[in-house]
């Protein structure tokens, strides 16, 4: 997800932000991050057993941020791109 942020940033410091390629972009990462949210969202159970054993409530709102962080990203993206779609 980095690596096509990077591509994005360059795609819009050559002025190109409405083409494409940054359309394409973005739908990548909008998928890459619903497929960690996705993830996460399976691994659910292990933080709560392992909140369980541990008494520490913490880990399973961390396990909950690990899950939306990246659905707010992915929410951000589609956004983002149809902006873009509208612009062009």
């Amino acid at each position: 997800i980095l690596s096509q942020t990077y591509r994005l940033l360059d795609c819009i410091s050559k002025g190109e932000a409405f083409s494409n390629i940054s359309i394409k972009i973005l739908d990548y990462i909008k998928y890459s991050s619903v497929f960690f949210s996705l993830l996460y969202a399976v691994h659910i159970p292990s933080f709560y057993l392992w909140s369980e054993m541990e008494d520490a409530p913490g880990v399973l709102a961390l396990g909950l941020i690990f899950t939306f962080a990246p659905l707010f990203i992915a929410i951000f993206v589609s956004l983002l791109q149809k902006i873009v779609l509208l612009k062009k």
